[in-house]
């Protein structure tokens, strides 16, 4: 925006004042000294005349310069200054917009201060532009993981499936690769479930198999379980879990003994392998997941036929 009343403007206005004024008065003195002819005592009162006008112009235009520039400046930094005080630090976007300062010197230091300001809401609806997207972002990423871990779940049991179990090997053949690996693998196998399926339907052999995670999971605790397969479940061990496997793997074994009063679908039994990873033998985990698979077969226990109609027994431990 262009003023009329700009700033230079003024200024040029005032100095060709003064300049008019200046001369009209040096042309006075020298009528004057013409006049009176050329005294001592007429060129020092001309002198002195040029003197007092120059004087009083000094003083005008400092006043002047004063009213309309200096505080002027002082109210805009002032308003800067301000602003940058109360939006340091805060999260609220309405901080961003500078108070207007009381300039109406209709020139481009009122062009200035309103720029400045225009500036500053600006700014705050960019901020917010930039917040809502980030909000959006966020909100997005969120649906993306929620997505994925669902997509990494087994719907019966809730743990993750074989997908994420991959990716968690590949996990650890990268420790492998770079030496700093140290984990076991547990793979158990749910026995009689076929039989379950058959002689008690396909909804006791849902609770049977969820039955058998929960003892999993939890026995294992701090390790994360995997359903590989449809009656194959599969555990990673690593840190506090690897540490204490005796105890958990005895814990393990415990945990499904039959005490002769559960139906058939609440007997757990699975058959188990565990191997640890051997730095000297092992260049991948998929030969420790071998001898993991290895150790359930030879331990794989055998059902024996049904004692009733609708409730089929296994061997005990």
């Amino acid at each position: 925006m262009k003023r009329k009343n700009s700033l230079s403007r003024q200024i040029l206005v005032g100095c060709l004042a003064f300049a008019v004024a200046l001369w009209l008065f040096v042309g006075a003195a020298g009528m004057f000294v013409m006049r009176e002819g050329a005294t001592p005592q007429g060129l020092l009162a001309s002198l002195a005349g040029e003197l007092l006008l120059t004087a009083a112009f000094l003083a005008l235009m400092n006043a002047w310069l004063k009213q309309r520039i200096d505080k002027p400046l002082q109210r805009l930094e002032q308003a800067v200054r301000g602003f940058g005080e109360k939006s340091r630090n805060r999260k609220d976007s309405d901080a961003l917009v500078m108070s207007r300062p009381d300039i109406h010197t209709g020139d481009e230091l009122e062009d200035l201060a309103d720029a400045l300001v225009d500036t500053s809401k600006n700014l705050k609806t960019y901020v917010e532009n930039l917040l809502s997207s980030a909000v959006k972002m966020e909100t997005m990423q969120q649906e993306i993981n929620r997505i994925n871990d669902v997509a990494q779940r087994d719907a019966l049991t809730g743990v993750r499936n074989r997908g994420a179990f991959d990716r968690h090997l590949a996990r650890l053949d990268l420790e492998i690769s770079n030496g700093v690996a140290d984990f076991g693998l547990l793979i158990a196998n749910v026995d009689d479930l076929d039989r379950i399926h058959e002689t008690c339907g396909r909804d006791k052999g849902d609770l049977y198999l969820q039955r058998a995670c929960k003892l999993i999971c939890d026995t294992f605790v701090h390790s994360p379980v995997y359903r590989v397969g449809e009656d194959a479940f599969a555990v990673v061990l690593e840190k506090i879990d690897l540490a204490s496997r005796t105890v958990l793997l005895e814990r393990f074994r415990r945990g499904m003994r039959d005490d002769g009063y559960l139906q058939a679908w609440e007997r757990v039994s699975m058959s188990f392998g565990f191997a640890i990873f051997n730095s000297s033998m092992d260049e991948s985990t998929k030969s420790v997941l071998d001898r993991a698979e290895k150790a359930m077969q030879g331990n794989r226990k055998r059902a024996e036929p049904p004692h009733g109609a609708d409730a089929p027994q296994r061997d005990k431990p």
